[in-house]
């Protein structure tokens, strides 16, 4: 083990139970503004991740995130974190414009890494925004770039999109972690 001085992160989040049948119950671009407004709390791997909605509108998501040492690997973040930022706003992006009887999920994703983002990047915005909205799948694109517009990442993501099952609201026994 290296000598190094060891770290420490806490946080929190809403149960997963919650944040799912909020947004079963609250569609598309109202439920965003809501996550944005601090009136409904976010999934819970932004959270972990970090992420927070900045800008939101049928068919485009705009999420933030401040590089942090946690998500290194080791002097850049890792890939798996911009992978995920760049599916979150593809798929926040199709659900902004989709019916209240409608859910998706990602079938395919297809990520460029166009250069690393250190720590030193005070923040990056992942935008993404909806090519195509059928009845049965769709597609969105997504781009993850500084404040002065540098490009780091970008992705092209297709969903299957299906009838949203019915959630019961949560008990108050739901498993944490």
């Amino acid at each position: 083990m290296s000598a190094g001085e060891k770290r420490q992160r806490t946080y929190e989040w809403l149960d997963a139970k919650q944040v799912q049948y909020e947004q079963r119950t609250i569609q598309g671009v109202p439920y965003f503004e809501a996550i944005r407004d601090g009136k409904l709390a976010p999934a819970p791997i932004a959270n972990t991740i970090g992420w927070d909605v900045v800008e939101v509108e049928r068919g485009r998501i705009k999420l933030a995130l401040v590089p942090q040492e946690y998500l290194l690997n080791p002097h850049v973040l890792h890939g798996g974190v911009l992978s995920m930022l760049l599916d979150s706003a593809t798929a926040c992006a199709v659900i902004s414009t989709m019916a209240e009887d409608q859910a998706c999920t990602s079938l395919e994703i297809k990520v460029n890494y166009i250069r690393g983002v250190s720590i030193d990047v005070e923040r990056i915005f992942c935008e993404g925004h909806v090519v195509h909205g059928g009845r049965q799948s769709a597609v969105a694109e997504a781009e993850i770039k500084d404040a002065a517009g540098k490009l780091y990442a970008k992705a092209t993501a297709t969903f299957l999109v299906f009838p949203k099952p019915k959630v019961a609201p949560p008990s108050s026994t739901s498993r944490g972690a």
